[in-house]
């Protein structure tokens, strides 16, 4: 789902509080774990998520050098005037990115590079003391104040003091490189330490360790990439799903130019690990692909796998051969082709209708029965999926039976039948049809999603709730209930619709059923919802920036914890098999939504009713595990 930057007006999302772990034997096999392992999983951030402290050094995740300049004027199509001229294609870089020199164009107008950290979520990193190193020569200087401020200077070696503020950022500008012995090797160590060799351990001083144990992240980051609190939070799930990591959904490239061939990355052009800054899985592809089997390793889980729509045969075999490699034989990988293409809501939408063109071209005549763009684009779906699972299997031959290819459901039944069923391309290519090798239906049956601050929708019955005392917290549950603005469907009813109608697909070709995302689904979706913010805040926004509110505040209210009880015992007593909640850990945001189980690393449980509710649901599924044949079942 990545950062909900919007809309999913397709989601219709009962109350049922039955507590029975059924799973149905036929389909125990298919869409299980691997032995040992949670039925629940988590959507994992992106690498520069701040409030998640992914790294203990975290600057491979700046992405990008900035050119810029403090008085200068930018050039006419500068992205963002002085703080971005637009003139990366005058540095000079060694072959990892690190700048040997600005080059020597004569209109120049940038007077030194930046790299930023901690967009979006300054005010969750960690407090303290943090050690900037480096090696070679230039001038390193560091903003904004009072955001950060600096402590010491050696060659070398800085130390900045981090002050956690709401809407801050810290800036790298670099100048004054000395080309022959230019800057390189530029790390960013957090605060702290951890106690012996405990990679889970996370001490601020040596005080809170026995004695002589404590190991400073100066002397360790090289040996411990992944910061503690990160691993914490993660630990508890069994299969972990990289969607939002790899910016499938963003990374979308010029598929909104549809009068443009599409542009793709080349699996020998992907960020690797010794680049000087990673890829962001934005519009720049996504980060190293080896940091998802490095961080399986650590926390021993399945990883979710998914693939991009640009990506050819060539990167995609080459992604299921480092996949063999880094994955023991202990581990399932899940695989599935891009994200939710039946989503028409931008950025999901762009690849969408790439997809559409593609399809078109290779179905142009045909008229069965309820053809449509949208019916060609599911049909290339099953198509391209079954592409890539084979050459997946091909490629890990006798040890393809630990691949669990996936083929994507929907809101409602269409998507994922016409995709395993794929009419069109049983009919021009003399294929069977697209569920060989599919392990499982994937669905998202959120719930919650139909209350929306849309105009002529159930904006004015939000806009009411807001203006009680409570700011509308029990209208939201009592509405959820009763389902009174849906004709009587609750929330939970409509989500459980979702998992129906893709059980009965699932059923149909003897498939599990799976969430690859799924929780609950308060966002905005109007043009204000999405827009109204700290910085763009005229009177019209007012409302709006209230029923924001409320929804992040429904999101923290103890009573959306019992709703979570529910609405997962109803995905057991529906047969679901393995549920990926969205997300793992994400900052509430008041105009694209608040979909993590917890807010920043860290969090006490006890202030976060959404987690403490999977965790519950966890510890159900945990004492209905049976293993056999290396796979996990149900109880008999």
């Amino acid at each position: 789902m990545t950062f909900r930057i919007g809309f999913r007006h397709f989601m219709q999302w009962i109350l049922f509080s039955c507590c029975v772990f059924v799973l149905l034997i036929g389909h125990a096999g298919a869409g299980n774990q691997s032995p040992g392992r949670s039925q629940l999983g988590t959507n994992v951030p992106k690498i520069a998520t701040p409030e998640a402290w992914w790294l203990v050094n975290p600057f491979p995740a700046s992405a990008y050098w900035l050119t810029q300049c403090d008085f200068c004027t930018p050039p006419a199509n500068a992205p963002s005037g002085n703080w971005n001229t637009g003139e990366q294609s005058q540095l000079v870089r060694d072959p990892n990115g690190w700048v040997i020199s600005f080059g020597n164009h004569p209109d120049r107008r940038f007077t030194h590079i930046g790299a930023v950290l901690f967009n979006g979520g300054s005010e969750r990193v960690p407090a303290g003391d943090w050690t900037v190193l480096y090696e070679g020569e230039a001038s390193v200087d560091y903003g904004l104040q009072p955001f950060v401020q600096v402590i010491s200077r050696s060659p070398g070696r800085d130390v900045i003091r981090i002050t956690p503020t709401q809407n801050a950022l810290l800036q790298i500008r670099i100048a004054n490189i000395n080309p022959t012995n230019h800057l390189r090797n530029l790390r960013v160590i957090a605060p702290g330490g951890r106690c012996g060799n405990d990679p889970f351990s996370f001490a601020q001083n040596a005080t809170q360790c026995a004695s002589g144990t404590y190991q400073a992240f100066e002397q360790i980051a090289a040996s411990q990439r992944f910061h503690p609190m990160f691993l914490r939070e993660m630990r508890p799930y069994g299969t972990l799903r990289f969607m939002q990591f790899l910016g499938i959904a963003d990374g979308y490239l010029n598929a909104d130019n549809l009068g443009a061939p599409q542009q793709s990355i080349l699996w020998s052009e992907r960020s690797r690990l010794d680049d000087a800054q990673w890829a962001s899985g934005w519009q720049d592809g996504p980060p190293p692909y080896e940091l998802l089997f490095e961080l399986a390793d650590v926390l021993d889980v399945d990883l979710w796998m998914n693939l991009h729509f640009w990506a050819d045969d060539t990167f995609v075999q080459g992604l299921a051969e480092l996949a063999l490699q880094r994955t023991p034989g202990s581990r399932v990988i899940y695989l599935e082709w891009h994200n939710e293409v039946w989503n028409g809501a931008p950025p999901y939408g762009y690849a969408g209708q790439r997809i559409d063109q593609w399809a078109e071209a290779k179905w142009p005549t045909a008229q069965y029965p309820g053809v449509s763009s949208f019916t060609k684009r599911m049909n290339y779906v099953g198509m391209r999926t079954q592409q890539v699972c084979r050459i997946w299997r091909e490629v890990w031959g006798q040890q393809a039976n630990r691949i669990r290819c996936v083929m994507p459901g929907g809101p409602w039944d269409f998507p994922a039948a016409q995709a395993l069923a794929c009419p069109l391309y049983v009919a021009s290519d003399g294929v069977e049809h697209c569920a060989a090798n599919i392990h499982a239906v994937a669905s998202a049956p959120y719930f919650g999603g139909y209350l929306s601050d849309a105009i002529g929708s159930h904006f004015l019955a939000l806009q009411g709730w807001t203006q009680q005392p409570d700011g509308g917290l029990d209208a939201v549950f009592d509405e959820f209930a009763s389902g009174a603005l849906a004709g009587g469907n609750t929330a939970l009813a409509q989500a459980r619709s979702v998992m129906q109608a893709n059980r009965v697909v699932a059923d149909q070709y003897g498939v599990a059923l799976v969430a690859y995302e799924g929780g609950q689904h308060l966002t905005p979706y109007s043009q204000l919802g999405t827009s109204c913010n700290d910085w763009n805040n005229p009177p019209a926004c007012q409302p709006y920036r209230s029923i924001q509110n409320l929804y992040m505040q429904a999101n923290r209210d103890p009573r959306m914890g019992d709703l979570y009880d529910d609405y997962l015992a109803a995905w057991r007593a529906e047969s679901g098999g393995l549920f990926v909640h969205f997300a793992g850990l994400q900052l509430n945001h008041p105009q694209y939504g608040s979909w993590g189980a917890k807010e920043f690393a860290g969090q006490a449980e006890a202030t976060a009713p959404k987690f403490s509710a999977l965790m519950r649901h966890k510890a159900v599924l945990d004492g209905g595990q049976l293993f056999t044949d290396g796979f996990e079942a149900s109880s008999p």
